[in-house]
């Protein structure tokens, strides 16, 4: 699969040199072992196969079809929709109880009313390609990162161009046993 191969390279990286293949030799063993078992441990091609399902939909925003291929749905009230300005630069801020579906939850929710939605994240999300526009990224992992402080700026700018600016101000999902 394609995803194990760039893994695969990724190891082959780390453990031996250029391009993921110079100098693995008697590595390589090591390499295909800690390939499966990373694979394993983050189920790469799960992940790939509902991308690719993502991608193959058509019509609507990838949030809303990232929750349509993993058949996830709010059920928002009408009324509880109303509350969200039209217009105007609200900043929503939200418990972020469960996982990255979180995210694609309050864009699609958001979105239901307004297009101009940007969510405040861990710069992973950024990094896919269908969410980067979407998406202010911060380093989670280091917050004295110059990474942030340009989010907070970009944020700032955002608000004041009248758009409207998510996020889950804990900055973790929360450490709840169940909800």
């Amino acid at each position: 699969m394609r995803a194990t191969k760039e893994l695969n390279f990724l190891i082959g990286s780390v453990l031996g040199g250029a391009n993921g293949t110079a100098g693995l030799g008697e590595r390589r063993p090591l390499v295909r072992m800690l390939t499966k078992t990373v694979d394993r441990l983050v189920e790469l091609d799960a992940i790939s196969a509902v991308y690719a399902d993502i991608n193959y939909r058509v019509g609507g925003s990838f949030c809303r079809r990232a929750l349509e291929s993993l058949a996830m749905n709010a059920k928002i009230r009408p009324e509880d929709l109303s509350r969200i300005p039209k217009t105007g630069p609200p900043m929503v801020a939200a418990n972020h109880p469960l996982c990255a579906a979180d995210g694609l939850l309050l864009v699609d929710t958001i979105q239901r009313v307004r297009s101009d939605v940007k969510l405040m994240a861990n710069s992973c999300l950024g990094a896919i390609p269908e969410l980067a526009a979407d998406v202010i990224p911060v380093d989670v992992f280091d917050p004295k990162s110059a990474m942030n402080a340009s989010a907070l700026r970009r944020a700032m700018r955002w608000l004041r161009d009248g758009g409207c600016l998510a996020t889950f101000p804990a900055g973790e999902v929360s450490a709840a046993a169940h909800l």
